[in-house]
């Protein structure tokens, strides 16, 4: 795997406005949030029997992560657009028409109750009871028999990071499931995948756009300074995510 390293000259942040500056500072931030976020959501489940504690382990690392990243990529659009609040007269004769394009089809979808928003709100950045969400997932839960409700389980262990109550994920799902409005034919996660896919891509592009453009406005122009080659790289087929670890002591 090739890839290539910037270095940005010191002028260029002495030479903006400090809002400027801050604005790309936090962007770029919010960007590698995103980034180490996305790759966590694309590592398959490894776990084949359903029933037991490691598969059970991975559902819930995968609701976190899906609850984690609509929270990010609901902030990251908040932060953009108050710092645009003392930003836009600077920005509009700075952008090109292409990256405000990118921006108005971003603001478009979180300025409605997108799916994301809704994640973010109820179980993401907040522990939601006043709506009567989580009673949502309750009634749901009334509807399931069977094999299915293996999720109403939780493990104990006498390490505190080793106990994990799936339960409350299983019902919390259920409730996610009432809330999101899904595509024919799509189900919760891969209504989530598309949705997150499709702002990711926007928000990326977005803020490279916009760091080159604004460069490109103080007569700076970014060029690759080395290329370096990353061996062996590992897939995603390789990882995984282990919930119940060994403590060192127990070695």
């Amino acid at each position: 795997m090739k890839i290539e390293k910037y270095l940005l000259p010191k002028e260029l942040f002495f030479s903006m406005s400090k809002d400027m500056t801050v604005f790309i500072i936090l962007l770029s931030n919010f960007l590698n949030e995103i980034s180490m976020l996305y790759k966590c959501l694309r590592i398959k489940p490894k776990a084949l029997n359903t029933n037991t504690p490691e598969a059970t382990a991975e559902f819930c690392f995968l609701l976190l992560f899906i609850k984690l990243m609509a929270s990010k990529l609901y902030e990251g659009w908040r932060m953009i657009t108050e710092l645009n609040k003392n930003l836009s007269i600077e920005l509009n004769g700075i952008l090109s028409e292409k990256t405000k394009k990118m921006k108005k089809e971003i603001n478009s979808y979180f300025k409605g109750d997108s799916n994301l928003k809704k994640i973010r709100n109820y179980f993401g950045f907040h522990y939601e009871h006043k709506k009567g969400i989580v009673e949502k997932g309750l009634e749901q839960l009334a509807a399931i028999e069977g094999s299915a409700l293996n999720g109403l389980s939780f493990f104990l262990s006498e390490c505190h990071e080793n106990r994990l109550f799936a339960f409350s994920d299983f019902i919390i799902l259920e409730a996610l499931k009432k809330e999101i409005v899904c595509r024919d034919g799509e189900n919760f996660f891969e209504t989530f995948c598309r949705d997150t896919s499709r702002m990711c891509d926007l928000l990326h592009e977005f803020a490279m756009n916009c760091l080159l453009e604004i460069a490109a406005a103080k007569n700076i122009h970014l060029e690759p300074v080395e290329e370096i080659n990353i061996s062996n790289p590992p897939s995603y087929n390789d990882i995984n995510f282990p919930f119940f670890i060994r403590r060192e002591e127990e070695e």
